[in-house]
This record gives structure tokens, sequence and C-alpha cells, in this order.
């Protein structure tokens, strides 16, 4: 049977790419990467497999990779290998078979080939790829880097990742690796197995995992795990779940060797996570006949801008005679749209459409005046309501796109069954072309199955092109349309297909028999001490016989077992929780997370429409009097009630670049405080908020953020140490009888042993609650911090530590500064320096903590109630609320 020889005579090494059409110019880019870190002295033994690709590819590879030194690149035809098998990949769509070619390298590679590196096409090839090769496999068969994405499955409650692989015979969950970077010994391989051996085993069951089951259990026992940098992948939050020597392992790689835009993380599907690598990326791909190919790719405008804007800011070096002007030559044939349409909300009640959401585009001056229209049957409709959205920054650096947002409604009335509905923008000088569209978390519709509908009121909602179409629909229609959705679904993930085949029908009968509205009220994650708890009392206490409560939080949460004297308690993401999310009629929560409104995780495209029937109360968690409008402004958390408890908050948000109507806005009080006492000892606490530029990203299982790695050098640390230290404060404390206490944001509250204290610095623990540290208090020194309302409602004294003012506002956290002066308006003196925070609290140790006159009356000037009524009124708003008159 038919082999490939070695390229040059004195190599037996080779490097090979697994790849079909739609793959090529991925691998275009991969193999530029590697000629671009190429050691001169090395040979590159460079070969693409296929069974059929199309003759252009050869030519264009022809002409990019022609003419070096020491570097080759060939393509094999694998057919004749593979004859008669057929390959298991239906449970993925984006697999094809070419994927367990990478599997047959021993036998389609010439014996004079002593080893072969495969690489996945989907990666970047940051610094010389050679050194691999002197990786020593020992009694090893294969090299390769651990599967940590699949592994963080094997970990997970009530995931059947690890008793899959253990079905396989599999019993090392640790030891399972990925098959994307992969270095075969090619004589123990032949040694061990033959080819139909291999071609029998890959064809005998539908794998799970394709390739890489068939991979693990041929070399089980026989890998040689290396470091992830020969193949790191961007954790989209799970990695949390690995025993710790792993996520050391991840951690440990600062500048990984090979990035691996691994599933759905591709440059053009996604850019924020892997930012510095997509920017890389884009950059390589520009030195390919391939750019425009990957660049009409990107499905959303932000990633088409933030990919041109990468390659104009790029510095790009000489590249053996082609200069920079390849890049815009590439750019120039590269048709970029100038708008896409985002359908956030779609409602319909009384035959009245209701739609909300944005146009995007690439028209970055704010100045620049955009009409939006709609266009119903060809009829322009103007809209009801429009608004600027901020511009939103693709880095600290460059601003990408603007969106402009939009909401109407339309009256469905009797002359037509049926409506097909667009949003169209122009600005003065031209039509906004909106080439597609896009959904975001409160979409009804997801892109991903295209069968994908809303149905209310007799009437289903789908999308066609860049357009909606609104048709009458009977129950009949309407169950073959579920049908159909079923059927696509189980075609693109088999595994979540099935399980919504049995959980939206059971939704949809448990509909019938509850006669009492469901309400789902939360706090934290893993903490019950706020707003939600508070509103959960109530509700269980005074609304039994007519509401169905129930209390969301982790099963790992303390809290857990102390909610239950007070209520029902569900566990967060548990199915129960997603049975209720789909009842649910109101979801009333103190924090932002999705996971309250969706437990569904990258799987909420299964039922998107069903979740889009919430509503959705914002408790808060504290007193609004800085801009965060960035964060809760209405595009990005469509609230329909908005608990505010001061009238100067009231006029903040009011007014502000929020967009709420009046009917969302409830001025009614903070639900914790009617449980608020005054229990007052000898006790001063020191609790400064957080800093998002301080923490990378958020674990979704615990809501804890994890922290940068010089975060215990940073001037917040340093300062809140050497607070807690000072022995000028603390001599005084003794004097007096106080005792100081350090109370640290729950976002961080993991975190204490990063500010190095000594151990007589008293740590008010994540068990002690926010509601004893305000009783037990008698000065509070704070610094920016929402909660300190319930401190204030009790009418003891704070001080505000302001060390870093500048930096806080200067827009890496989530608020920007409002009309709020902490000086004019605040209910306590502002420090800005450790000596004078230290003078000032022992100023107030030695005067009992008593509350200053002049604080005293901004305070009785501040809230708009003080009279422990705020649940009554905040149940009073859900009740009365009326969606779409």
């Amino acid at each position: 049977m038919r082999t490939i020889k070695p390229a040059f005579d004195d190599n037996d090494n080779c490097i090979f790419l697994c790849a079909d059409d739609n793959y090529m110019a991925l691998t275009a880019v991969a193999i530029e990467s590697m000629l671009e870190n190429r050691n001169p002295n090395s040979k590159y033994d460079i070969i693409c497999v296929h069974s059929g690709i199309s003759s252009g590819h050869f030519e264009a590879y022809e002409r990019m990779f022609s003419g070096h030194a020491n570097f080759s690149v060939r393509f094999f035809d694998i057919s004749e290998h593979i004859s008669g098998y057929s390959f298991y990949v239906k449970n993925r769509t984006n697999f094809s078979q070419e994927a367990y070619y990478r599997l047959f390298a021993p036998w389609f590679l010439d014996k004079s080939y002593r080893r072969a590196l495969y690489l996945d096409g989907d990666m970047i090839i940051r610094h010389d790829i050679m050194s691999v090769f002197e990786t020593d496999l020992g009694d090893c068969i294969i090299a390769a880097v651990r599967d940590y994405l699949g592994t963080c499955n094997c970990y997970i409650h009530g995931d059947d990742r690890r008793e899959y692989r253990e079905s396989l015979g599999l019993y090392d969950i640790d030891d399972y690796v990925i098959s994307a970077t992969i270095l075969f010994d090619l004589d123990a391989m032949r040694e061990l197995y033959t080819l139909d051996k291999v071609l029998e085993l890959c064809a005998e069951k539908d794998w799970l995992q394709h390739d890489q089951d068939v991979l693990n259990v041929l070399c089980y026992r026989k890998i040689k795990i290396i470091s992830p940098d020969w193949g790191m992948v961007y954790d989209f939050g799970n990695n949390h779940y690995l025993p710790d020597y792993l996520q050391k392992e991840l951690s440990d790689v600062k500048d990984p060797l090979v990035y691996h835009f691994a599933s759905v993380r591709k440059p053009y599907y996604v850019f924020r996570p892997n930012e510095t690598y997509n920017s890389e990326f884009w950059t390589i791909a520009a030195h390919t006949e391939y750019f425009c190919d990957l660049y009409k790719k990107c499905k959303m405008l932000a990633i088409k801008l933030f990919a041109r804007a990468t390659i104009e800011k790029a510095s790009i070096r000489e590249k053996e005679g082609v200069f920079a002007d390849i890049i815009h030559k590439n750019l120039a044939n590269c048709t970029i749209g100038h708008a896409y349409t985002i359908y956030s909300i779609i409602k319909i009640k009384n035959n009245r459409l209701h739609l909300e959401g944005k146009v995007v585009t690439d028209d970055t001056n704010l100045k620049t005046p955009i009409c939006i229209q709609l266009s119903v049957n060809g009829e322009l409709v103007d809209v009801d309501s429009q608004f600027t959205e901020n511009v939103i920054a693709g880095d600290t650096k460059t601003d990408y796109f603007r969106g402009e947002c939009y909401s109407v409604e339309y009256l469905l009335d009797n002359r037509s069954d049926s409506y097909n509905i667009s949003v169209m923008a122009k600005t003065d000088d031209r039509e906004l072309y909106a080439y597609g569209n896009e959904q975001n978390k409160s979409s009804p519709l997801t892109n991903i199955i295209k069968s994908s509908y809303y149905y209310s009121s007799g009437w289903i909602v789908k999308k066609e092109g860049v357009s909606l179409t609104v048709k009458k629909c009977t129950d009949k229609e309407r169950r073959k349309q579920e049908k159909q959705f079923l059927s696509e679904l189980k075609r693109v993930d088999r595994t979540s297909g099935i399980k919504a085949l049995f959980i939206r029908p059971l939704a949809r009968v448990l509909k019938r028999f509850v006669k009492k509205p469901i309400w789902l009220i939360s706090d934290r994650e893993i903490i019950a001490d706020d707003n939600g708890k508070a509103f959960f009392r109530y509700v269980n206490s005074e609304m039994k016989k007519e509401i169905h409560s129930y209390f969301l939080i982790s099963s790992k949460s303390p809290d857990y077992k102390k909610m239950k004297n007070y209520g029902k308690v569900v566990p967060l993401r548990s199915y129960r929780h997603k049975i209720l999310a789909l009842l649910a009629d109101w979801v009333i929560f103190s924090q932002t997370d999705e996971v309250f409104c969706q437990p569904f995780g990258n799987y909420k495209y299964c039922y998107s429409d069903m979740l889009s029937n919430q509503l959705h109360a914002f408790l808060q968690h504290g007193i609004i009097v800085t801009d965060l409008s960035r964060w809760l402004r209405r595009s990005r958390q469509h609230f329909n009630g908005f608990v505010l408890t001061t009238k100067n908050e009231y006029k903040l948000i009011s007014e502000g670049d929020y967009h709420y109507s009046e009917d969302e806005l409830w001025l009614t009080g903070m639900a914790r405080l009617d449980y608020r006492e005054d229990k007052k000892e000898k006790v001063i606490t020191v609790m400064p908020t957080w800093r998002k530029y301080l923490a990378e990203h958020e674990n979704m299982e615990t809501g804890f953020w994890k922290l940068k790695t010089d975060f215990e050098y940073s001037r917040y640390v340093i300062t809140y140490r050497n607070l807690m230290h000072n022995e000028k404060l603390r001599s005084a404390a003794k004097k007096h009888g106080y005792t100081l206490q350090f109370k640290l944001h729950p976002s961080f509250a993991n975190s204490i042993d990063r500010f190095g204290f000594d151990s007589d610095v008293n740590v008010a623990t994540a068990e002690t609650s926010y509601e004893q540290v305000f009783a037990s208090s008698s000065l509070i020194v704070t610094d920016y911090s929402s909660v300190i309302s319930d401190f204030i409602y009790l009418k003891k004294p704070i001080i505000y530590f302001q060390f870093d003012h500048e930096e806080f506002f200067g827009g890496n956290h989530l608020c920007k500064k409002g009309d709020f002066d902490y000086e004019r308006d605040g209910f306590g003196e502002v420090e800005y320096d450790l000596e004078s925070a230290v003078d000032r609290i022992i100023e107030y140790m030695e005067n009992d903590c008593r509350l200053k006159p002049e604080y005293l009356e901004r305070i009785d000037n501040y809230f708009a109630f003080n009279d422990k009524n705020n649940c009554k009124r905040i149940v009073d708003k859900i009740l009365n609320y009326k969606e779409m008159e």
C-alpha cells in the first residue's frame, strides 16, 4: 500500500495535520505560524493528510509555502487506507471523519520515519515546534497533553463523563489526553497494532469523543504526559472543578508554546476570552491567502472589526520580500458588513408584538444620529423608543463598534395571518445594511438551531435570514414545529437533545397543574445574606398561601440548610432548578449572575424560548450612588423590576443611561432593611469593596473571582495590610477597649490569605453575616461600598477611606463616577491617605463612635422610607405588574 517518504534525506521526523476543504484555511494559519517561528537550522517535513480536497488548495499552499529552505509542505490522500470504513461523528456538527486519520499515521508514513508529530489545524504555533521531538518517551508509545477540559466533566456532580470513560476501561481519569498535540513513536505503534486492528476499533462503535477515545484506549498507560504548554486551551469556567495539582499545571503556563482554539473558541466565533491569541491569529492569517475566507466566517460585526483593527495597528515586519501591503490588499478584498441586529426580547400578548434589541454598527461616531425603523411587510413603522448605547470597547485602546437600542410595539391585526418583520437603520448619508442577526442572554431565538422558534398567544415567531416571520399558529402546527426543533437539536448535540426531549414536554405538562405563581428568589451562589434572604423570609411568612416560592443556592453552601428554616430551598443547577426555571413567573435576585435565571449553562439554546417567559426583579445589593449604567442598563439586563431605596437613587437611574420605564423602577426600599437591628458592641469593622481590575475571571460555581498573580503586591492589599498592622491604631483600640476586624467582599472572600495579615488580625469569616457585622459594629471604615446603607440606616457612623480614588473610577472597574460627591453628599468623612484614616478612626474612638449631627441630618433626608415595610411594597409591585397592556 502506498506510503509517503521523508522530504529530506537526513531527517526521520515529520509533522502532519488532517483536514478537509472546510479546515484548509485554519490549517494554513497553523503552518504559517510554524514558518514564522521556525529554527532555520531545523528541517520541517509537513504533511497535510486528506481524503479528497479541492485542487485550488494545492495551488494556494504551493504559492504560500514553497521556496523556503528546509521547509516542505506536501499533501497525502489517505483514501485507499480507509476504503470500506466509516467513522462516527454524527453527535458533533463541527466534526468530520478526518479527525480519525491521525490514528493511521504509523501505516501511511514510510517506515524510514522514526517519529511523527500530529497537530490540530486550529492552532497557532508560537515558538519553534521542533523541540517537542526531544521528548523522552521511555516505554511510552505517544506523548500528549491532558484533556483538562474533558476531565473537568469527570469531577462535576451529575455529569456522566467519568462513567462513560470508565466503561471504556479508562480508569486513570486524570491521564486521559486530548488528541490535538500527539508525538508518535511510530515503530512502537506498529509493533503493538496493525492498521486493520486500528481501523476496526475506530469503526466499532459510536465513540462519544471520536478518535480521542480510540487513542486513549489504544495507548492506555503507555502515554507520556507533556505540559499544556504544547496545547493550551482557554478555560470557559470549569477548570476550578479539577484537582489542585491539575489546576497548578495550567496556571504554571504563562506563555504557551502552542495555543489551541478548540471547539467554539475559534477566532471568528469569540474574541474576548482569547483576545491576545486571537490578535496573533489574525496577524498571521493576514500573511496567508486565506485571510478573506476566515474573515467572512466572522459571525459578529464586533469580531470583524476586532480582526480589522488588529491588522491595521499591527507592526508588520518584512516577510521575505513581501511587505504589509499584502494585509491591506486582503482587507480591501473583504466586504465588511455595516451592521447587525440583535433581537433581545420578543413578546406577544393581546395580538401585540413587542420587540427590543440593538443594531450594532461600525460607525463609532456618537455624534452621527442613527434612525431605526421597523419594516413590516415592506412598510416602514417608526419605533416607540430609541437610544444610543455608549461605544463598546474592543480593548482598552480601540473602539470597534457602537449599539443603537430600540423598543417597538406593533399590533398584529386581522388583516394578515403572516408578517415579515425586520429592523432597518440608516444615518444621514447611508443605510446600514443588517447582514445578520445575533442573540444575547435574553433572546428567545437561537442561531444554533435553524428551526428555533418562539410561541405565544396563538402566534409563532421564527428567524428568516435577517428578518423575523410572525405567523398565526394552531396547536397542531406548534407541535409540528416542536418536533422539528427537537429533531434538529438531537442532530446538533445528541446528549442535550435527548434531555430536552424529556424536559421541554415535562415542563409544559407541569405548567398546566401549577395553580399559584412560582417565584425563584436568590442572593449569591454560595451565600444567603442579602436582600434575597430577607425577601424570601417575608414571602414565606406573609404570602405562603398565594405564592410558590423557592430559594436558590448551591448545595455546598453553609447557608443551604439554614435557609430551609424559612421555606423551600433548591440546589443551583439541579434538575429541580432547571424545571422550575422553565415554570417560573418571576425570578427575583440580589445578584445579576445569569445562573439564577437560566441554569442550563452552554445548553441554554435548547430552552431559550421557554426561559424568555420569565419576569425578572432586581432586589439590588446596595444603594447606587455612582454610574453603573455600563453594567445595569436595560439593554444588558432587561429587568422588569428594579428596586430603589432613595429619591436620589431614583433620580440617578431615571435620568441616567439606564433606560428603564417608570413601571420598571420600583422606589420601595431594600428588603433587608426591614430586618436590620442595632446591637452595638465596641467593634470597628474595616470593610472595603472589591476591584474587578485585580481579578481575572469569575468562578461560576462559587461566585469567587480568580485573582491576578501579583494581587498581594497591589496597592489595594498593601494599604489594607498596613492599616490593620498600624501600631498607632492598634494601641488606641486597646486603650479605648475597641476590637478591630476586617471583613472582605464576598467576591474575594476565599483569598484572605493573600493579604498576609498577622495572626492577631481579627478577620470576619464568610460565615459572619453582614447582618451580624452591621448589628455589632460601632463604626465601619469602607471605601466605595454600597452596603453601608444598611449601617447608616441604623444611624451609626462611617468613614470613607479612598486612597485609590482615581484608579477606582478610572474605567477598569464596573462603575463610573456619578453626581454623588462623597465629601458633599456622603455620610462620613473622606480620607485619602493612611495617616489621615488612622487619625480619623482614633477620633471616633475617643468620642465613643457617636454619629455627628451633620451626617445624621443627611441620613434623615436620604431614605425614602423608614417604616419596615419595604418587602410588602416589593410584593405589591410584583403582584400589580402588568406586562404589555
